[in-house]
């Protein structure tokens, strides 16, 4: 059986440049880049007795405890030093641990070797993704335009300010981008894939 809580920590730990700790429900560490200090474990306690969400500020750097339960299974996830918005980060972290419970019931349902199930998940999100580097590659303004867009929290007006370009300009691109890939980065689902897949290509 899978460690889910160690596999969500290694999901959120790629897609995210915050620290990432995830903790089951016993309180143990399953998974963690950063080392705790007291009143992070201090407050990890009382969120694992209260289910209720911790937000701290240590050392001038943003703590987000948010308290997890899917598919009948209670852990915690510590999110340390992020920059995007409380929200923004608790859909990130409900969509993978969501798709990570969902790909271990298909594996513990499956008759196919666990191995070989885990090969072609993986072959098949490469395939997507050079998929869309070849749709973005020609394209070196718009692959640009998307590192800004995601720099600058994926605000329009941010973005087109930083860029020097009128906000009608920055959007015909973004449409461009839907209009190549059929990811709209204005969405968080497709904002996602596409941060990851042109933080393989400099600009």
């Amino acid at each position: 059986m899978t460690d889910i809580w160690e596999e969500i920590g290694k999901k959120l730990n790629e897609l995210t440049d915050s620290d990432i700790a995830c903790i089951d429900s016993d309180g143990n560490v399953r998974f963690a880049n950063f080392q705790m200090d007291p009143q992070i474990e201090e407050s990890v306690a009382i969120a694992l007795r209260t289910k209720v969400r911790v937000s701290l500020s240590l050392k001038h750097e943003k703590v987000l405890i948010l308290p997890m339960n899917f598919g009948g299974k209670n852990g915690i996830v510590v999110v340390n030093k992020y920059d995007f918005s409380e929200d923004t980060f608790v859909k990130l972290i409900e969509s993978v641990v969501e798709d990570t419970f969902n790909l271990e019931e298909y594996l513990s349902s499956s008759e196919v070797p666990h191995e070989m199930l885990i090969k072609n998940f993986k072959e098949d999100v490469e395939s997507v993704r050079k998929t869309i580097l070849e749709k973005l590659a020609p394209y070196p303004e718009l692959i640009k335009t998307l590192h800004i867009f995601f720099e600058n929290g994926a605000s329009v007006i941010k973005t087109s300010k930083v860029m020097g370009i009128h906000r009608n300009t920055l959007l015909y691109r973004l449409n461009k981008v839907k209009d190549l890939t059929h990811l709209e980065p204005r969405s968080f689902k497709g904002a996602v894939i596409l941060y990851l897949v042109i933080g393989q290509i400099s600009v």
